[in-house]
């Protein structure tokens, strides 16, 4: 046990990193696709975020995700426009514990105030995104990426429909990860 506790602390801060490796690739729907699933930040948000839209009920439990998709096209309009910004990594990192809290705390709030909430740390994806894409085929490879940041939310939203009912603490303790990992990811921002 010690030497699990041992090595996952040692790989845990280079897992954590936010963007290893996405500079310098051609841009497609291919590279687009597959970006939301090897970023680290990417993948933890769109699915955190899927959850926790997923633990709300009817159809309001799509909202927040509506409004995450399209607030971060318009990040990655600005991010492809203007390219990164000081701090930028500090501002996903803080979006993935806001999550990461959110659903270890079954932490609930308004319609109006979840959409608002997903759309702000949306926008800062979107801009990372938009600002770290290829210089060729850009729409395309960002096109990919709204692709496939929709199905890691959709897979969120299925995972907390399926644990809603009957193991919230499941859902409480993927929470709690994906906090721990936002506070290094955090923490290595600085």
């Amino acid at each position: 046990m010690k030497t699990k506790l041992i090595f996952t602390l040692l790989v845990l801060p280079a897992l954590a990193h936010a963007h290893p490796g996405h500079a310098g690739h051609e841009g497609d729907i291919g590279w687009g696709l597959a970006h939301p699933f090897t970023g680290l930040d990417h993948l933890l948000a769109a699915l955190a975020v899927g959850l926790w839209a997923g633990l709300r009920t009817g159809t309001s439990r799509l909202l927040p995700l509506a409004a995450f998709l399209g607030s971060a096209v318009l990040g990655m309009a600005g991010g492809l426009v203007a390219g990164g910004f000081t701090g930028l990594e500090t501002a996903l990192a803080a979006t993935i514990l806001f999550f990461g809290c959110s659903l270890a705390c079954g932490f609930r709030m308004s319609g109006t105030l979840a959409c608002s909430v997903a759309a702000a740390c949306a926008f800062v994806h979107g801009w990372a995104h938009g600002a770290e894409a290829p210089a060729t085929g850009a729409i395309a490879a960002l096109l990919g990426v709204v692709l496939g940041t929709a199905a890691i939310c959709s897979l969120g939203l299925g995972a907390a429909s399926i644990l809603r009912a009957r193991h919230t603490l499941v859902v409480r303790g993927i929470g709690a990860a994906t906090t721990v990992i936002a506070a290094v990811m955090l923490v290595r921002s600085f």
